[in-house]
């Protein structure tokens, strides 16, 4: 609108907007000499920049922070204590910063990127316990299940181990009723061994003495042959 229609015409009112309307936000730490060294080596920064210079936060900002980071976690009852916590944290090593500062001449720096981090870093170790505390509950739940089928399998069988041993227990004592008929059988047997030995002894004699009368009666009969023959 009221414009030239030409290349260079158009080029400008682009530059001219770009001026008007872009605003580029730089954040830089001034800890160390990096700030010190960028202003003076692009004066255009200090000159043409508008520079807000954060202090370090109160700690009501500290807390609203913290809330805003933890709001997605669930803390149960906690979150209060946690976030005094942080905060009391965070107060903490800014304070002894300063007293390392005034001791030693060694300057700490703590600012609100490490509160973040700090919180950040809460978080990520909060869920990766949580994580592995789930895990190993997991893994927990699953070991006592396998205790208690265990068990269960173990009353199962310690009655079936009852149930055997009623009968083992009736069968041992048929075999040891049957070893006492079998010894007394035995005895029987002996006895009958003994008075068949002993009869067989009394044959054994008799058949040598028959043996005996009859080697005389032949001896007799061959004597009496030859007298026989003669008186014929």
């Amino acid at each position: 609108k009221g414009l030239v229609d030409t290349k260079d015409a158009c080029w400008a009112y682009f530059v001219d907007k770009c001026r008007s309307n872009l605003h580029v936000v730089l954040a830089m730490s001034p800890v160390g000499e990096t700030l010190r060294t960028r202003c003076r080596n692009f004066p255009g920064m200090v000159n043409n920049c508008v520079i807000d210079w954060f202090q370090p936060w109160p700690e009501q900002a500290l807390e609203s922070v913290a809330q805003v980071f933890l709001e997605e976690i669930d803390l149960l009852n906690h979150r209060n204590a946690v976030v005094s916590h942080m905060v009391m944290t965070h107060e903490s090593v800014r304070s002894f910063s300063t007293r390392f500062a005034e001791q030693l001449k060694r300057n700490v720096y703590v600012t609100p990127k490490n509160y973040l981090d700090f919180t950040n870093n809460y978080k990520t170790s909060l869920v990766s316990n949580r994580s592995m505390i789930g895990d190993m509950s997991t893994r927990l739940d699953g070991g006592l299940q396998k205790l208690i089928q265990a068990a269960d399998e173990v009353d199962k069988m310690q009655v079936t181990l009852s149930e055997a041993k009623i009968v083992v227990d009736q069968k041992t004592k048929e075999c040891n009723e049957l070893l006492v008929v079998i010894a007394e059988n035995r005895k029987i047997v002996e006895a009958k061994q003994a008075a068949a030995a002993e009869k067989e002894e009394g044959l054994t004699v008799m058949a040598e003495k028959v043996t005996i009368d009859k080697e005389d009666a032949e001896a007799a009969l061959a004597a009496a042959i030859p007298a026989l023959e003669a008186a014929a």
